[in-house]
């Protein structure tokens, strides 16, 4: 057989730049490589041939218990006899496609893990009843939960969910009923919602609109708003008309945005705070409780500390709300340096934004049960003095008021920090180790108000820790021990 090698280069030029995702759309695929190399028309044929019967997708998402000479083997015969192909140019295909994947390098599960990217985003959300739900997205776009059978109880086992997607957020319908909102991977904007509180999925349907990226919050009045950023960067919503209701339509709002959170005030008014495309924080909020929207302002305020240096952009932000109502945003910078603002008073104006020690690659921020804010964060190898993989956190010493500051327990590359408030000056804590690496980070509160933390480990598998039920130490969180909850 003669085959011409530099079709196998081009396909793995084309992963290399745009991603494993490539592989969802085969007509694309196809159009790059006849723009490398358009003459080898037989090649191209056959790599897309096997793109169409799903090799690059099964190379990804194979067991870690099949060996890669197994699973090479089943592939090709597949090609084989469901396409006809000739055996050598099905081998020939599926080893290209497993050497462009970077599914060839060691030939263990470990390159296949790096490959195909691990889990693209996690949630956590409580519903009526108190018991937690987890909804994650596998690199195949898939959705999956898992849920406590009971409050504060054991967890019923990983199900899928209908429909495809890239991102994912979830709300709370008046009625207590959860509503998920996703891009699907088309970009397409989805919802799927229980029919009872506590109870079964309805299954996806289509809301309109196209987004790159979603958040969900709630009016006063309990009707569901969406807020997303187009495919241009501009910043849509879309709102029930009435409470766990209909969907009114999108709707332009002023700004564009690489990314956008959302939280209510303390009288009910909904605030969007987004990472503009100039790499500053800006923020939009309704003059009145469920009402109309002021429109985009830059936030600034008193600043203790000097701004972030010039180079060093936002790229994300989320937002905590301290025990006395007052809104706290916690947003990286693309050093991955941390900081965060807080409005003075509740519903008031902000302070200005002031640094955290530490460094990190995703954070996420929730309430203690005495109402001091935790922020969770995977941290960055840069993070004082200690070596790599330190999973950590940081936290206020009392619930927060004005002019109140952060602790930080170290934590190294790849693994969760905490940081908490410490103080009634808005004070922030000495940061604490959960002690295992990590990719992604999300937070809720059980039933009895404990802490639980889920994160997406290095093997791709996710986990979760529980605070412990008796917080004997003030300034100290003590944790019951990381479990894996699922692998794949």
């Amino acid at each position: 057989m003669n085959v011409n090698e530099e079709v196998g280069h081009s396909l793995y030029h084309i992963i290399n730049k745009y991603g494993g995702r490539i592989i969802e759309d085969a007509r694309r695929c196809e159009g790059l490589l006849r723009d490398l190399c358009g003459d080898h028309r037989r090649e191209i044929s056959v790599l897309i041939v096997a793109l169409k019967e799903r090799v690059p997708s099964d190379l990804l998402h194979a067991s870690r218990m099949v060996p890669r000479e197994v699973l090479l083997a089943s592939l090709s015969r597949r090609l084989v006899d469901n396409c006809g192909l000739d055996r050598e140019f099905a081998l020939w295909a599926v080893d290209c496609w497993d050497t462009a994947l970077g599914t060839a390098l060691t030939g263990d599960s470990t390159s296949r893990v790096c490959a195909r990217g691990g889990v693209l985003d996690l949630v956590v959300a409580r519903n009526e009843d108190s018991r937690l739900e987890v909804f994650h997205i596998r690199a195949d776009y898939s959705i999956w939960q898992n849920w406590q059978t009971e409050p504060d109880g054991a967890w019923h086992g990983e199900e899928h969910l209908v429909g495809r997607a890239k991102q994912i957020a979830v709300g709370q319908n008046a009625d207590g009923r959860l509503e998920l909102f996703y891009v699907g991977a088309d970009d397409s904007i989805w919802h799927n919602w229980q029919t009872v509180p506590n109870g079964v999925w309805h299954g996806e349907e289509p809301l309109v609109g196209r987004a790159k990226q979603i958040a969900v919050g709630k009016n006063e009045d309990g009707r569901l708003e969406i807020f997303y950023v187009g495919m241009d960067d501009s910043i849509w919503q879309n709102w029930q008309t009435e409470p766990n209701g209909v969907w009114h339509g999108e709707q332009a709002m002023e700004g564009r945005a690489k990314q956008i959170a959302v939280k209510q005030n303390a009288d009910g008014r909904l605030e969007i705070f987004y990472v503009g495309m100039d790499g500053a924080i800006w923020h939009n909020w309704q003059t009145e409780p469920n009402g109309v929207w002021h429109g985009e302002k830059p936030l600034v305020g008193r600043a203790m500390y000097s701004a972030a240096p010039r180079e060093a952009r936002a790229k994300q932000i989320v937002v905590g709300q301290n025990d006395n109502g007052r809104l706290e945003i916690f947003y990286l910078c693309t050093d991955g340096t941390i900081w965060h603002n807080w409005q003075i008073a509740p519903n008031g104006v902000w302070h200005g934004e002031r640094p955290l020690r530490g460094r990190a690659k995703q954070i996420a921020v929730s309430n203690k049960r005495n109402g001091r804010l935790i922020a969770f964060y995977v941290a960055t190898s840069e993070l004082w003095s200690v070596g790599d993989n330190l999973l950590s956190c940081e936290w206020q010493l009392q619930p927060g008021r004005e002019g109140a500051s952060f602790a930080v327990k170290n934590g190294q590359s790849g693994r969760i920090a905490i940081e908490e408030q410490l103080a009634s000056l808005n004070i922030w804590g000495n940061t604490e180790t959960l002690g295992v690496g990590a990719k992604r980070v999300a937070v809720g509160q059980t039933a009895n108000g404990r802490l639980a933390v889920f994160f997406v480990g290095l093997d791709d598998s996710i986990w979760h820790d529980y605070e412990n039920a008796d917080e004997s130490e003030e300034f100290e969180i003590a944790w019951r021990g990381p479990t894996k909850m699922q692998s794949y």
